[in-house]
């Protein structure tokens, strides 16, 4: 018997709050629903100070996250909505009539059009304002114009004027579309990125018969300003059969002289810098052509090293030239409370030649290339 009172008070508690929700919700419908009809106001008796004022519209505007999908653009955006509260909307009995009507759907038409005027800022502003502001701005704008509406059409009285109204409100709600289109991204000048994947050192020439492929792992970051493209790169790997042949070493700060002998292991580090200029960079491709320089670095694993703690190595300042393709994956832009921001995730093809001053194997050229993860991020306004 307890637990029955005690579900039934708990239902009581819940069933008033749920059906109040569901009245709120309800009460509320939206200018793309089509145009008023007299269901959407309550037909009553009303007293009010001027008895010019024969009917009232609970008017505003709404606004709500949603994600948008354009291609490869994944567009996260407020989208806002002209509403109006059919609860507390009224038409006074005896004057539902269709000027009436008209009268209060030329008024819903100005907050859709103050609506439409608020999202284009919102997609297509040229100097960024915080959506706040923004929001502030077209609400008092629109209480303005619809005061304005009012006192010229003596609150629905004057027929030429609503009609006048209707016509010119029509024409200009043409002008802007009633949905999202696609945004227009102005980027500002600086971006940064990483990139994250494996890569692979192939010698040529006669280094070939000292070392055979290096194969490991790439990471790197980029500062981009404009086209101009900024790469700062490191790379670890194993050279895949150790040393195909014998390599003199010499190390006279430590004292240390022998002979690398042939199918010792070994691993390398590759330290570049590079400047690139994207020819292409559109909304599926970038390709930069780059050139740059950096540092070779061979070194003997422990194992077979002379002195177990001193490390045993060969380096030297290379050049290098070549290209970065990325190939878009997923473009995101969002315009929210927090302002706008841009990012992209592609691959990326890094494919370049290179030539190094290590003497000891023969001065390397090698041709290097990695497929590689990107994040990128820009600035926009």
């Amino acid at each position: 018997m307890k637990r029955r009172l005690a579900l039934i008070f708990f239902l009581s508690l819940i069933i008033p709050a749920t059906v109040r929700a569901q009245s709120y919700d309800e009460s509320f419908r939206y200018w793309n629903e089509g145009p008023l009809t007299f269901k959407d106001f309550t037909i009553r008796d009303m007293w009010t100070d001027d008895p010019m004022v024969s009917s009232s519209m609970e008017y505003g505007l709404a606004y709500k996250d949603t994600v948008l999908r354009f291609g490869n653009l994944r567009y996260q955006t407020l989208y806002s909505l002209a509403k109006m509260d059919r609860v507390n909307s009224w038409i006074r009995t005896g004057r539902a009539t269709e000027l009436t009507l008209k009268y209060h759907q030329v008024a819903f038409d100005i907050a859709e059009l103050n609506r439409r005027k608020l999202q284009d800022r919102f997609e297509n502003g040229e100097s960024f304002v915080f959506p706040s502001n923004l929001i502030s701005f077209y609400e008092k704008n629109l209480t303005n114009e619809i005061n304005e509406y009012r006192a010229k059409c003596s609150q629905g009285l004057d027929a030429e004027v609503i009609e006048e109204y209707s016509k010119r409100i029509h024409d200009e709600l043409g002008k802007y579309p009633e949905g999202i289109n696609e945004p227009v991204i102005r980027f500002r000048n600086s971006g940064f990125g990483y990139h994250l994947g494996p890569y692979g050192e192939f010698l040529a020439g006669e280094a070939a018969s000292y070392l055979g492929p290096q194969l490991g792992l790439l990471l790197g970051m980029e500062y981009s300003f404009k086209r101009l493209r900024t790469n700062w790169d490191i790379s670890f790997g194993r050279y895949l059969g150790g040393l195909r042949k014998s390599v003199a070493y010499s190390d006279e700060y430590n004292d240390i002289q022998h002979t690398w002998g042939k199918d010792w292991d070994c691993h390398g580090m590759l330290v570049d810098l590079s400047l690139g200029f994207a020819i292409v960079d559109n909304a599926h491709l970038t390709i930069a052509p780059m050139v740059g320089i950096g540092g070779m670095n061979v070194e003997l694993d422990r194992e077979y090293q002379k002195e177990k703690d001193v490390t045993e190595n060969i380096d030297g300042f290379r050049y290098l030239a070549g290209v970065n393709v990325d190939l878009k994956l997923a473009r995101n832009y969002s315009f929210g409370w927090d302002g706008r921001n841009y990012g992209e995730n592609s691959i990326r093809l890094k494919l370049y030649v290179a030539k190094s001053d290590v003497d000891e194997i023969a001065g390397p050229l090698s041709i290097n290339c990695g497929l590689l993860f990107n994040l990128y991020g820009r600035m926009v306004r």
